[in-house]
């Protein structure tokens, strides 16, 4: 029975965003890229197990919300240490034995999974729209370039691999995925007040095409502070005549700190 039968019989109609890998050659391919065999992994949002099935690892949690799906995993030949976890990811206690998270991701959801993803620091392998592993890789000055690039370059060590055609999903999506491996990499930043830090490049980010010394002031109240004082201080800021979009996790902290430390800052 094809994936479309399963659906088809269980009366589940697939939302905009879900596609499922319905080509076996395309499910060994992103297999072959996510390299688990010894692993314990985690699937998020298993699905019909047409990945879950094909996967080599020591163990195995095969995460689905959606109770007609969690029906045809459990019906399904798995291995022995393959546990189905009928849960939302998003709210799920991830076991502390996982080694690696692997997933084709629902379009709509991709971006906040990754957020979380990012705070598990977890080695990660997805398949994610071709556009948004586009972005995920992109690096400054690169056009593509924006907070969720600062964020991935931040969190991570990014690296899109495979394309996976829209002809390989049922139902078929308008546009290629991507394979996007994900490298925890916030330890190479030791940097304090992360929050702080990311609200501070979210708001420059809004103006990611002005030189650093306009965007300050025109990100005013996303930052906080007011127009006058940051006239006063935006040509001091390190990197200032740089176009946010231009800069690095580096070049960002740099900036932060400078804008931090001034005297009025410091006495908040």
């Amino acid at each position: 029975m094809d994936i479309r039968q399963e659906l088809s019989s269980l009366g589940f109609n697939p939302s905009e965003s879900q596609h499922f890998l319905r080509n076996e050659i395309a499910v060994r391919k992103f297999l072959s890229e996510a390299e688990t065999s010894g692993k314990t992994v985690l699937e998020i949002g298993a699905g019909t197990g047409s990945i879950s099935r094909h996967l080599d690892a020591d163990k195995a949690y095969l995460v689905e919300k959606d109770p007609s799906l969690v029906q045809i995993l459990r019906q399904s030949d798995l291995g022995t240490e393959y546990r189905v976890i009928r849960e939302d990811f998003m709210e799920l206690e991830v076991p502390d034995d996982v080694d690696i998270v692997i997933g084709n991701l629902p379009f709509h959801l991709a971006s906040d999974i990754i957020e979380r993803l990012s705070t598990l620091q977890l080695r990660s392998v997805l398949i994610v729209q071709e556009e948004m592993a586009d972005k995920a890789v992109a690096a400054p000055e690169d056009p593509n370039y924006n907070f969720f690039s600062f964020k991935m370059s931040y969190y991570f060590v990014p690296v899109k691999s495979a394309v996976i055609s829209s002809e390989n999903y049922y139902p078929e999506p308008e546009v290629d995925t991507a394979v996007l491996k994900l490298y925890p990499g916030r330890e190479r930043y030791d940097i304090d007040h992360e929050e702080e830090f990311m609200q501070f490049a979210k708001a420059l980010f809004t103006h990611r095409r002005k030189k650093l010394r306009n965007a300050l002031v025109d990100a005013r109240n996303m930052i906080g502070d007011d127009k006058d004082s940051l006239k006063q201080i935006r040509d001091d800021i390190p990197h200032s005549e740089e176009k946010v979009f231009h800069l690095d996790v580096k070049k960002m902290h740099e900036a932060f700190m400078e804008y931090e430390d001034r005297p009025e800052r410091a006495q908040d």
